[in-house]
C-alpha cells in the first residue's frame, strides 16, 4: 500500500491551537477546584528543577504531541473529513479517548495518580472544541445533500505538474485539440489557453459542446486567437486540409469513442473512429511536418477484454511504429479512469443518489485506477515536453480503488446512510468490462523520468508494413459490419485481447504486484532513460 500522506494544512494548526486552549482552560478549571497540577508534577524528581512556566510548557507540549499523533493515526486529516458524519464522529471520539488513556498511562508511569482527572477534563475540553469545529458544518447542513468534491475520494495526493516549467513548449505555438468539446479536450483547451499559444484550434464534431467551450474561452480571454472547426476525424480529406491550412506545431488527439458497452455493440464504429480516425491524423501530421503528436490512450489497452481497449492498443502500436517520421514526434499517454468525466461512474452515482437511489455497481470486486481531469490534462501537456518519440507515458495513480468502496464513500459523504437512505444494487459485469485494470504488461517494463509520478513503458518493435496491412483488412470488416471478422482481426492485431474476459487469476495478481514494485523502485531511484532529454523534462 502507498503510505498515507497529508499536507500540514491549516486544519492541523487549528487543532494544535485548540488543544493548547483546552489545556489552558483545564489548568484554570483545576485551580478553581483547588488542584494544582504543576505542584503535583514538581514532586517528580527529574521535573523538580523546572520553573512553573517551563513545567507548564513541557506538559502542554507532551499533551499536544500525543493528541496530534493519535489524530494522525486515525487519519483525521484526510480530505474526506470535510464531509464528516457519524462514522467520522466515532473515529474522532475514539482518537480523543485513546489519547486520554495514553496521558493517564503517563500519570501512572510518573506515579502521580492524582493528575488523571486533569487529563480527563482536558480530554473533554478538547473533544468539545475540536469536535465543534469538525462537525458543526455538517450539523448546519443536515437535511441537505452535501456537495462532494470528486477528487477527495482518491486515496492519494494529487500534486499538480508545474505548468509554468513547460509553458515554453506551447507558448507561441499553434496547438490543435481533437475532441475539443469532451471532458479531456475541453480541459486541454482551458489549460493551453493559459500558456499563450499563437493559435488554438478546437476540432470536434459535437457542435453544442464546442459552442460551450468556445463561449467559455471567449469570456475568459477575449484576446485568445482560436479557430473552431466542426469536423470528423474519420473524414480523411477534411483532416488533411485543416492540418495543411493551419499548420499546427502540436496536436493533442483526445477524440475517441470511449463507452465500452457501446463499442461492444458497434465494433465497426470503434474501428472507424478510434483506429482509422487516428491513422488519418497521424498521416496528415507526418505530411505536414507537425512537431509533436500526443495520443490519449487508456489503461484498458493493456490485456484488453473490450473492443474499445483493443482499438486503443492498435492506436498505441501506430504511434510506436511511426515514432519519428518526417520530424514528427509521436507520444502516447496511458490514462486510468478520469474521475468526473462524462464517461465516468461518478456522475452516474451522483445522479442516482440525487434521485434517491439505488446506486448501481456492476460487481463487488471491480476495481479501477482513477485520476482527476486536471491531472490527466497536465500529464498530456507534460508529455509534449518529454521524449524523442514512440514512448508510452503513464501516471502513477496509486492503488486501484474498488468501485463499491467509491459508491459507499460517495453515499456517506453526501450526508446519507447506506441501506437506510440509499441502497446499492449489483447489476453484473457489462460486455467487455474487466474486474480490474492494469497499467502495463510485465513484458513492457518501465523507466522513471525526472517527474516522480510519470513513467515510460519500454518501446515495442512493431512491423509497420504488417500492421498497416492488418488495419486495412480491419477497415474492410468494419465497412461490411462484419462483427466476427472485426473481433478475429483485433485478436490477431492484439494477441493479448481476450473478448469479454472478466476474471482474475493468481498469475495476474503476481504480475501486477511486480509492476507496482517496479514503479516504486523506479521512482526512488529516478533513473532517467537515455531516450528522455534532460533539458525538456
Amino acid at each position: 500500500m502507498e503510505k498515507y500522506k497529508i499536507k500540514w494544512s491549516s486544519s492541523v494548526i487549528v487543532d494544535i491551537l485548540l488543544i493548547n486552549l483546552s489545556f489552558l482552560l483545564t489548568y484554570f478549571t483545576c485551580r478553581q477546584l483547588k488542584f494544582d497540577v504543576l505542584a503535583s508534577l514538581e514532586q517528580v524528581s527529574f521535573l523538580s528543577n523546572l520553573s512553573s512556566l517551563q513545567l507548564y510548557i513541557c506538559i502542554a507540549t507532551v499533551v499536544t504531541l500525543i493528541r496530534i499523533a493519535t489524530f494522525l493515526s486515525f487519519k483525521i486529516y484526510k480530505p474526506i473529513w470535510r464531509y464528516a458524519g457519524v462514522k467520522e464522529f466515532r473515529s474522532f471520539a475514539s482518537a480523543v479517548a485513546i489519547s486520554c488513556l495514553l496521558l493517564i498511562g503517563l500519570s501512572v508511569i510518573l506515579k502521580r495518580f492524582d493528575i488523571w482527572t486533569f487529563f480527563l477534563i482536558d480530554g473533554i475540553y478538547s473533544a468539545l472544541f475540536i469536535g465543534f469545529i469538525k462537525f458543526s458544518h455538517g450539523i448546519i447542513r443536515e437535511g441537505r445533500l452535501k456537495e462532494v468534491k470528486l477528487e477527495d475520494l482518491l486515496n492519494r495526493s494529487t500534486d499538480p505538474i508545474d505548468l509554468a516549467e513547460i509553458s515554453k513548449n506551447l507558448s507561441g505555438k499553434r496547438v490543435m485539440v481533437t475532441g475539443a468539446g469532451g471532458s479531456i479536450g475541453s480541459e486541454l483547451c482551458r489549460q493551453v489557453a493559459k500558456l499563450d499559444p499563437e493559435l488554438l484550434i478546437l476540432f470536434g464534431r459535437g457542435e453544442n459542446s464546442l459552442y460551450h467551450i468556445d463561449l467559455e474561452l471567449r469570456e475568459s480571454d477575449p484576446n485568445l486567437n482560436r479557430e473552431l472547426i466542426i469536423g470528423d476525424i474519420r473524414d480523411n480529406s477534411k483532416v488533411y486540409q485543416i492540418i495543411e491550412r493551419y499548420r499546427p506545431h502540436i496536436i493533442f488527439h483526445a477524440a475517441a469513442h470511449k463507452h465500452v458497452k457501446f463499442m461492444e455493440n458497434h465494433p465497426d464504429e470503434a474501428v472507424k473512429n478510434n483506429i482509422l480516425g487516428t491513422k488519418n491524423l497521424i498521416d496528415a501530421a507526418i505530411k505536414n511536418h507537425v512537431e509533436t503528436f500526443i495520443l490519449v490512450s487508456s489503461d484498458k489497452s493493456v490485456n484488453p477484454t473490450s473492443v474499445y481497449g483493443a482499438s486503443k492498443r492498435v492506436t498505441e502500436k501506430l504511434i510506436q511504429c511511426k515514432a519519428n517520421r518526417n520530424g514528427t514526434k509521436f507520444i502516447a499517454v496511458r490514462f486510468g479512469n478520469v474521475i468526473g468525466s462524462r464517461a465516468s461512474v461518478l456522475p452516474n452515482f451522483k445522479r442516482q443518489i440525487a434521485k434517491g437511489g439505488p446506486v448501481t455497481v456492476t460487481h463487488r470486486e471491480a476495481t479501477r485506477y482513477f485520476m482527476t481531469i486536471p491531472e490527466a490534462v497536465q500529464l498530456l501537456i507534460q508529455a509534449g515536453a518529454m521524449g524523442n518519440g514512440g514512448e508510452i507515458l503513464m501516471l502513477d495513480m496509486g492503488e486501484p480503488i474498488k468501485i463499491l468502496d467509491l459508491a459507499r464513500d460517495l453515499i456517506r459523504l453526501s450526508g446519507l446512510e447506506l441501506d437506510k437512505d440509499i441502497k446499492i444494487d449489483f447489476t453484473g459485469l457489462e460486455p467487455g468490462e474487466k474486474l480490474y485494470e492494469e497499467l502495463l504488461t510485465p513484458q513492457e517494463g518501465v523507466t522513471a523520468t525526472k517527474h516522480q509520478r510519470i513513467f515510460v513503458a519500454k518501446m515495442e518493435n512493431i512491423e509497420e508494413e504488417q500492421l498497416l496491412s492488418q488495419i486495412s483488412e480491419l477497415a474492410e470488416y468494419a465497412e461490411a459490419l462484419d462483427t466476427d471478422g472485426i473481433i478475429a482481426k483485433l485478436q490477431e492485431l492484439v494477441p493479448t485481447y481476450q473478448p469479454n474476459r472478466a476474471f482474475i487469476s493468481d498469475s495476474d495478481d503476481n504480475n501486477q504486484a511486480n509492476i507496482r514494485r517496479h514503479l516504486i523502485t523506479s521512482a526512488d531511484e529516478v533513473e532517467v532513460d537515455d531516450t528522455i532529454t534532460s533539458d525538456t523534462i
